[in-house]
């Protein structure tokens, strides 16, 4: 309650010392919170429903054209810090797609140079589908990706794992419970 989006972003910058810019804005802030804006789609969300599970998709309210601009200003200018690609673009004064910087932020994702803020209220069930569909565009799927497991049976030998659903399954126990009649055992 109360938070400011800037200030917390800000805050985390300069903790976490990476590339990173807020990909959405709110619209309103606490009480006031009525949607967010993708700045890489250039599209307002607004969400609907006893636990905000509809999302509407609108167009970008007028009085905020010019704050949509500086941000997404601010956001192309973070990536093409860590992209050649969107660099070129950004500095030959093009403008710029919601493919090529949707592109570019995947990208510098996966080589682990940028990161993506996104915004919402999971207490009011607000921006959590927009943050589901970041993590769909923006980051590898496990067939991208190389995984390694420890095979204790052959003196922990490094064993890939193929990221398919039809492979064997891998997983770690990370906590163990007992209850009155059974174990419960979490795995990751």
């Amino acid at each position: 309650m109360g938070a400011s989006p800037g200030r917390v972003f800000n805050q985390a910058r300069k903790k976490l010392r990476h590339h990173s810019a807020p990909v959405q804005i709110p619209i309103g802030l606490a009480e006031d919170f009525q949607g967010l804006i993708d700045l890489v789609q250039l599209k307002a969300y607004s969400f609907h429903g006893s636990s905000g599970e509809k999302v509407v998709t609108e167009e970008i309210p007028s009085d905020m054209q010019a704050i949509v601009a500086e941000k997404r200003r601010e956001l192309i200018e973070a990536v093409s810090d860590v992209d050649d690609e969107l660099a070129e673009l950004f500095l030959s004064d093009e403008p710029t797609s919601s493919a090529d910087l949707a592109a570019a932020i995947r990208r510098a994702t996966i080589a682990r140079k940028f990161l993506s803020v996104f915004m919402g209220s999971a207490f009011k069930n607000k921006g959590v589908q927009p943050v589901l569909d970041g993590v769909l565009h923006y980051l590898p799927s496990p067939l991208e990706v190389d995984n390694f497991a420890l095979d204790q049976s052959k003196k922990d030998e490094k064993v890939k794992l193929s990221g398919t659903p039809a492979g064997h399954m891998f997983a770690l126990a990370f906590k163990l419970g007992e209850r009155q009649f059974c174990q419960l055992t979490y795995l990751r």
